[in-house]
């Protein structure tokens, strides 16, 4: 949405590889089923038409460092193999697979004779194996193995031992003042932190940052790229550590996090605490933004370009007459929350037994439902089996994990679609449903809602199976009321979630930002 209004954004996505972080799964119509969630083959799933755009870098910290630097100095060739690399390791990309003998695991074979045209230029060998031979026996030792694979190139290109060690002087001498610039960027955070956070008996030290000390350097470089820095989740760390000024936005990071003994936690309490603004998306971690970030907190919705959504369902109304054809139903509900609702076996955060056990109670009320459930979450077989022993398994169609374009088809061939019963809050299932124009039930404090919007979304508010039992067979026997939930989300969504409204509020903050600067 921001580079439809010309702003030039880049997305950064280290290391994380999940299905629902990527373009992939919200712009593709995916032709296959996906086999791996968390490190998915994209190659094998999308159309050879379709390419990831530029401004989307996946892939390991540095590389997708690497590539963006380049990128930005105009190094065309550098950045097309960069390009080419993060497309292998990020899985849009089908690459061979090698196996190095003696070297203890596979090699990417693009990668490899990336390494052997490397291996041809003199000072670039000299430069690395200086580097290699600086370092070995510090805290960031390489294996020996490496040392010695190191060497045997190094004998066999002739590379004079004169050279290695001038090499290696200026690299140590480098070495040191990196080192110099991280250790006092170290103390002060350590200092910042308790000065934050006095109370606290976990503190912040310097092992918890030693993790960022490699790409240091080249973080500020690339930050200094650019005019502001939004940072998602508890990648806040990444701009804290490079002392550049950014935003953070919370997707639910604040919930817990922040809070918890761990290197992660402390960083992400450190970094929303210092960030220039702190963007909240979920309406339960709003009290604790304010806690970490004053009057920095700034409530936004959450991003969503709901009308670009409408225009992309074809096939609803066909799965709509499938769906009910298969289930022998005439009214459907879909379900897509996470499973997670048993106590000791995952989170137990949605609720989900009970919407399954007011379906249940519809059923035996002789109603004609039927529901779509989508099996992902930790206690998808706990609910499968509570639908079994109920004797409703027939009503209901259990599908994978959907990618954004089916997930909204399905929305649309469905006549109410259910979430969470637990948290309060609100997130992708509930504004979209909404944009779409199909009524919800959920539960929701309404007063939090109230304070961050000025008006609470117009759902079927409930919490117990009871109260869905009777939310709903009231929707189902009045299509009146049906219509009328339908148009007042849209209108909701219209006036107080809109995509022109959240890009309204990002603009506002950016502008002022960027004025201080």
């Amino acid at each position: 949405m921001q580079r439809d209004i010309g702003i030039e954004a880049d997305v950064l996505s280290p290391d994380y590889y999940h299905i629902m972080g990527t373009p992939e799964w919200e712009e593709c119509e995916l032709t296959g089923a996906v086999t791996d969630q968390y490190r998915p083959r994209w190659y094998e799933l999308t159309s050879s038409d379709w390419r990831r755009p530029s401004w989307f870098v996946a892939g390991p910290l540095e590389d997708c460092i690497d590539y963006l630097l380049a990128r930005a100095a105009g190094e065309t060739v550098a950045a097309e193999r960069s390009s080419r690399l993060l497309d292998a390791l990020n899985g849009t990309r089908r690459v061979r697979i090698v196996e190095w003998p003696g070297f203890g695991g596979a090699l990417l074979k693009r990668q490899f004779l990336r390494v052997l045209r490397w291996a041809c230029d003199p000072v670039r060998v000299r430069r690395k194996l200086a580097q290699l031979w600086v370092h070995r026996g510090s805290q960031a030792a390489v294996e020996p193995r490496v040392i010695a694979w190191a060497m045997r190139i190094l004998t066999s290109l002739s590379v004079g031992g004169a050279h290695l060690a001038l090499a290696a002087r200026r690299l140590s001498a480098r070495g040191q003042r990196a080192d110099d610039a991280f250790d006092l960027r170290a103390r002060t955070l350590v200092a910042d932190f308790a000065s934050a956070f006095p109370s606290r008996a976990d503190q912040l030290s310097r092992s918890d940052l030693v993790q960022f000390k490699p790409v240091l350097g080249k973080l500020e470089r690339l930050f200094a790229c650019y005019d502001l820095i939004h940072a998602y989740g508890s990648l806040p760390a990444l701009p804290l550590m490079a002392g550049s000024r950014y935003v953070a936005l919370e997707h639910g990071t604040l919930r817990t996090l922040p809070f918890e003994n761990s290197d992660t936690g402390r960083l992400t309490a450190l970094a929303y605490h210092k960030a220039a603004a702190v963007f909240v998306t979920n309406s339960d971690c709003y009290r604790h933004a304010q806690v970490l970030a004053s009057k920095r907190a700034r409530f936004l919705p959450h991003p969503y370009d709901e009308k670009r959504a409408r225009k992309r369902l074809r096939g609803a109304n066909e799965l709509r007459s499938d769906l009910c054809r298969e289930l022998e139903v005439d009214w459907l509900v879909f379900f897509p929350t996470r499973h997670d609702w048993v106590t000791g076996k995952g989170f137990a955060d949605k609720g989900n037994d009970q919407m399954l056990r007011a379906f249940v109670k519809l059923r035996r009320a002789g109603l004609k439902v039927g529901i779509v459930c989508c099996a992902w979450g930790r206690n998808v077989l706990q609910s499968q089996t509570l639908m079994a022993t109920a004797g409703v398994s027939s009503a209901v169609r259990w599908c994978p994990p959907l990618s954004s374009i089916a997930f909204e088809r399905y929305m649309a061939a469905c006549d109410v679609v259910a979430d969470q019963f637990v948290l309060g809050a609100f997130g992708g299932v509930v504004f979209r449903a909404l944009g779409m124009g199909r009524p919800v039930c959920t539960y929701l404090r309404t007063d939090d809602l109230s304070e961050m919007f000025g008006r609470a979304p117009p759902v079927l508010n409930c919490r117990t199976d009871d109260e869905i039992y009777v939310c709903l067979s009231e929707l189902f026997r009045s299509s009146v009321k049906l219509r009328c939930l339908e148009a007042a989300g849209v209108e909701w969504m219209r006036q107080y979630h809109s995509g022109k409204e959240t890009l309204r509020i990002q603009l506002e903050v950016y502008q002022s930002l960027c004025d201080e600067a």
